[in-house]
């Protein structure tokens, strides 16, 4: 079981645009005032995001190596998990723009920044449950090892996914 590197290399090139795009519309310092250009930053955002879960997708399945019956019950199980995390992912995007927004302006508070590592932190948490649920779940279609598998595959991704946006995010100031 080899992760074909193509597949990682297309998920890193996505990640580097995502970057990009995160770096030059959330952290830019023209005007937020600008409509057309926050419509097409949305489009682009959920472009990139589209993207990368079709990545996301074709590398789990390369690597799970599933039967036909394990399949049948994974990829529902799959999508019900990533629905979870991609809506902790909405909210933390929310909280990216809230802190680009406040860097932009140059106006971030003490309480703000208290505010905002604290509602970080319970995403963190709220992420943690949600693996915690899913590897019950999991556990009930797959053999440990293949949970296992899955869950380091999560992990991989999410750590190239978090170093992408920790290179366009500037630290507080």
């Amino acid at each position: 079981m080899k992760i074909k590197q193509g597949s990682m290399l297309t998920l890193l090139a996505v990640l580097s645009l995502w970057g990009t795009t995160l770096s030059s519309s959330l952290m830019a310092q023209e005007s937020s005032s600008d409509v057309s250009g926050s419509n097409d930053t949305t489009e682009q955002i959920e472009l990139t995001r589209s993207t990368i879960q079709t990545e996301r997708q074709s590398i789990v399945d390369q690597a799970m190596e599933l039967t036909e019956e394990e399949s049948k019950e994974f990829w529902p199980l799959y999508e019900e998990y990533r629905s979870e995390v991609n809506q902790l992912n909405d909210q933390l995007l929310k909280l990216i723009e809230d802190y680009a927004a406040n860097y932009r302006s140059q106006s971030l508070s003490d309480e703000q920044a208290r505010q905002m590592l604290s509602d970080y932190l319970e995403l963190e948490e709220q992420k943690l449950e949600i693996q915690k649920n899913y590897v019950k779940k999991f556990s009930q279609v797959l053999p440990a090892k293949k949970v296992t598998r899955y869950f380091q595959l999560e992990n991989k991704m999410d750590a190239v996914v978090n170093y992408g946006l920790a290179g366009s995010i500037p630290l507080v100031q």
